[in-house]
């Protein structure tokens, strides 16, 4: 069974469904958004995500939450993991954009291009840091090339 399948089967009963994504450019850099100190975690270093809307797909969900935040299209996503919490459910994707020129929407009120995860500004949002830590090998297969996972082609 493959990720996606795996993330689908959710039992999410009564709690709020989030999703969010690391984006990577054609560089390979990440993207790093600081929150408004206004907002939850305000003042921490995360990745674009919110709440799924009624009859919306997961993948759907990520790619707005990223189109609402930064302005970006994401050109590919994939799930890489999913957090249960007592309150709410995560599900963290990856995803890839051409273009690297950021309309922040007001959650956020800076952005960071960085070159490695090991480069990530702090204090870092705590699902975010989470994700870095539990899902480097896969984050980093999408930015360097191995014999046996190959790096996504723009």
């Amino acid at each position: 069974m493959n990720a996606l399948s795996l993330m689908q089967q959710h039992s999410a009963r009564g709690k709020k469904i989030i999703t969010s994504a690391l984006i990577i450019n054609e560089h390979g850099e990440f993207l790093a958004l600081l929150r408004d100190d206004d907002k939850s975690n305000g003042g921490t270093w995360g990745i674009p995500g919110g709440k799924k809307e009624a009859g919306e797909s997961l993948e759907s969900s990520v790619r707005r939450e990223i189109n609402e935040e930064t302005g970006l299209s994401a050109i590919a996503v994939q799930p890489l993991m999913k957090t249960d919490t007592t309150e709410r459910v995560f599900y963290d994707y990856i995803a890839l954009v051409r273009k690297s020129d950021v309309a922040l929407n007001g959650e956020h009120t800076d952005y960071k291009w960085i070159s490695s995860p090991d480069e990530w500004p702090q204090p870092a949002h705590p699902v975010t840091a989470k994700l870095l830590q539990d899902k480097r090998p896969q984050i980093m297969a999408f930015v360097t090339k191995t014999p046996d996972q190959p790096r996504y082609e723009f």
